[in-house]
């Protein structure tokens, strides 16, 4: 069977069987499962004979992944094409994400902040009604004086997690790192230069992170308040 994509020129073969090497490929295989399943094991001999088919196997299957590869290789270029078409269209959501992100977080913490300023304010105005009240109070008689209560201006809501119809978002402290000496960080974990193995230190640090690591040698380590989404 072939699938042809018109608009990408791409051209899919649905059929390897009739690929020249498929079957010999088979033959072998089946002669090798035939011959596993009646060979009588009793002894060291017949132990060596079974190890050499099950790695004998192991050989034939990578045999297959290279005859395979041709095979899938225009099939996952479709693949990748596709993605990309809707990856671009899932774009946008994911930068108003990432927009969305920082917003509840610088939000939160101008709230925390103006909160801290007002109960501060409001702990100041209650100090100074006591000292008044302390400086008028008559101590031989006991006689205090009557000073109003002091009106507390309202503390704005930092809530730690909000919750709708369609989910939650929370804020949350990540840890974050930078190297500051690279002599000193472990070898394991080191930064190197090709990009897979900077992925590959990146995520070993982490992952070190996240288990609650905040020390490591030559890294410096700190929170950052950051804002997670979750979907219903």
């Amino acid at each position: 069977m072939v699938v042809a994509l018109e608009k990408t020129k791409v051209t899919i073969k649905l059929n390897p069987e009739s690929d020249p090497a498929y079957l010999p490929l088979k033959n072998e295989i089946e002669e090798l499962h035939k011959s596993t399943a009646e060979m009588i094991v009793v002894d060291q001999q017949g132990i060596e004979g079974i190890t050499n088919n099950v790695n004998l196997g192991s050989k034939i299957k990578a045999r297959v992944e290279v005859l395979k590869k041709p095979w899938k290789a225009p099939a996952l270029e479709a693949g990748r094409t596709i993605d990309a078409a809707f990856n671009a269209l899932t774009k946008p959501i994911d930068e108003a994400r990432t927009i969305a992100e920082k917003k509840v977080t610088d939000c939160r913490k101008v709230l925390r902040a103006e909160a801290e300023r007002i109960e501060a304010e409001n702990r100041r105005k209650e100090a100074e009604r006591i000292l008044l009240i302390a400086e008028d109070t008559d101590f031989e008689t006991g006689e205090m004086p009557i000073i109003a209560a002091v009106e507390h201006a309202p503390v704005p809501i930092v809530a730690d997690k909000t919750t709708t119809d369609f989910g939650s978002s929370r804020g949350v402290m990540e840890p974050k790192f930078r190297v500051v000496d690279f002599s000193k960080v472990p070898d394991s974990l080191k930064v190197l230069d090709e990009k897979s193995e900077i992925a590959k230190a990146e995520c070993k640090v982490n992952a070190q992170l996240k288990a609650g690591v905040r020390e490591i040698p030559g890294l410096e380590i700190w929170l950052e308040e950051a804002t997670r989404f979750r979907s219903r």
